[in-house]
């Protein structure tokens, strides 16, 4: 099977966002192993519960590792429910 042509999204623990990982210290080892799956991969996609601000880290990751960040109307407490919906595309 080749999956050099699939996808992989990464649905973030509830609340958690990659300035989280980041404030907790755990952000370079969180990424490395994603960053190693990478190449197998036509994208990854972090889905995250931080807003637009993530998008400060995508120096940090692979190119083809997309962020999605959480749209700021939408309480954390709702995203969970609302994600699938709101990234229905």
């Amino acid at each position: 099977m080749d999956i050099s042509k699939r996808v992989l999204a990464l649905l973030f623990t509830r609340g958690v966002s990659l300035a989280t990982w980041d404030k907790v210290g755990n952000l370079a080892r969180e990424v490395r192993l994603y960053a190693e799956l990478a190449p197998s991969f036509q994208k990854i996609y972090f889905f995250t519960y931080g807003t637009s601000e993530e998008r400060k880290y995508e120096d940090r990751l692979p190119k083809n590792i997309v962020i999605v960040p959480r749209p700021k109307w939408i309480p954390s407490s709702l995203y969970v429910f609302l994600m699938p919906f709101v990234h229905a595309q």
